[in-house]
């Protein structure tokens, strides 16, 4: 019913019954995200991982507490407990992608992005694969992956952007000889911009 408030309470009603109550404490912790009062989700997200620290749901669930208060190196960790708990699976993956280049761990969000479009090619994998690239440098890499983003998504703009900096960054690396980069800057920035033309910055 949405009612959040009145479900935090009928949890802590249990929760005192009851303090090692796994359901209590992850529905108390996904309740108080909901709040949008992460910091307070961590706790009950933690006890919950010590009580069923195989169960590889309730690891996704503190990771998703400790990445909405900000503790994106904590969240990461939970993530990589997780993956050896259960499956490979398209969402883990993209999770952890995330959480490496939050944390700015370009060589792991690149390594992780190259096993996600491996087994769910999509154009926001591609994306974060092409942005993990830019950041290690390898210029080409990363044009190609946005370029394939794009291929499977004409209006994903992220990925229009991550192609419009890198085909800009090698027309100034060219002392602004190279006109083809030049017209694939702008191309890309331009529809980029039709998808989605609240972006001040491009």
């Amino acid at each position: 019913l949405r009612q959040y408030s009145e479900a935090v309470r009928a949890y802590q009603r249990a929760l005192a019954i009851r303090p090692t109550s796994v359901m209590a404490n992850v529905g108390a912790a996904k309740t108080l995200l909901a709040l949008g009062r992460p910091e307070a989700a961590v706790s009950f997200a933690r006890t919950a991982a010590k009580l069923e620290p195989e169960d590889m749901a309730i690891r996704v669930g503190l990771a998703d507490s400790l990445e909405a208060s900000g503790q994106y190196g904590l969240a990461v960790k939970e993530l990589e407990i997780a993956i050896e708990l259960g499956e490979m699976t398209e969402d883990i993956l993209f999770r952890m992608v995330n959480g490496y280049i939050k944390t700015r761990r370009w060589q792991e969000a690149a390594n992780t992005a190259e096993a996600l479009v491996k087994i769910a090619p999509s154009a926001p994998a591609y994306e974060r694969l092409g942005r993990a690239f830019y950041y290690l440098g390898d210029a080409d890499a990363s044009l190609e992956s946005y370029q394939t983003a794009i291929e499977l998504d004409p209006d994903h703009w992220p990925s229009l952007n991550g192609l419009g900096v890198n085909a800009l960054k090698s027309w100034l690396r060219s002392d602004r000889t190279d006109l083809e980069m030049a017209s694939i800057a702008r191309s890309a920035l331009q529809q980029s911009l039709r998808t989605n033309p609240d972006q001040p910055k491009v």
